[in-house]
């Protein structure tokens, strides 16, 4: 049981470990959208300043701004599968962690009812029948 037991252990640390990468990634993937964001709101800022440079660098900006709302679309969507693939690793964690407690309880259980037995016989042992 012991065996089982350290066996359970550690599939839910393994479990717990690609739940982490997974929320790592997404992590990674929502500072790349911000960052993007902030380019992108620097590209309009200054593509609405009519002051600079108005003619010399608008096609280049309008077409960095294109490619990077592209780039925010599919990083939208690269966001959304790895929010569906953190919620399916927390699920497999969750049931690492139920498998583990079903599995603690019953070695505890098994455990209470050796102490018992042993405990009973050395009460019979130091009796004397008559």
């Amino acid at each position: 049981m012991k065996k089982r037991l350290r066996s359970i252990l550690r599939v839910l640390r393994v479990q717990a470990d690609l739940h982490r990468l997974e929320e790592e990634k997404l992590a990674t993937l929502v500072r790349r959208e911000t960052a993007l964001a902030d380019e992108r709101d620097e590209l309009i800022g200054a593509l609405n300043d009519h002051q600079v440079f108005y003619g010399a660098f608008i096609y280049p900006m309008a077409k960095r701004l294109r490619a990077v709302e592209e780039a925010e679309g599919r990083l939208r969507r690269d966001k959304e599968m790895q929010s569906r693939k953190v919620l399916e690793q927390a699920g497999r964690k969750k049931r690492a962690e139920r498998l583990f407690t079903a599995v603690t309880g019953e070695w505890q259980r098994e455990e209470a009812k050796r102490d018992l037995t042993d405990m009973i016989e050395r009460a019979a042992g130091n009796t004397s029948l008559p």
